[in-house]
């Protein structure tokens, strides 16, 4: 793990509603998204592989009920509002 939470804020209607783990093309870190959930706004973390932030994930998924996590080989701002980038 390469950092602790960063707390995004973002409006509910701003918000992606799912767990996503994002790692880009030509990175080895990869970053984990988690969407505003009872009353605490959306937060990432960022981990130094994969493989630490697919398990740091599922982990999180199990607790909240979401059965499939979404990846994606983007960046995560492209997932988020553009103000954030």
């Amino acid at each position: 793990m390469t950092g602790n939470r960063t707390y995004l804020d973002l409006t509910p209607e701003e918000a992606y509603e799912r767990i996503l783990i994002s790692h880009p093309l030509g990175s080895d870190e990869a970053t984990v998204y988690y969407p505003p959930f009872g009353g605490e706004k959306a937060w990432t973390r960022s981990f130094s592989t994969l493989a630490e932030a697919e398990a740091y994930a599922l982990g999180l998924a199990s607790q909240d009920g979401q059965a499939m996590i979404p990846y994606t080989r983007d960046k995560l701002k492209w997932w988020l509002p553009e103000r954030l980038w």
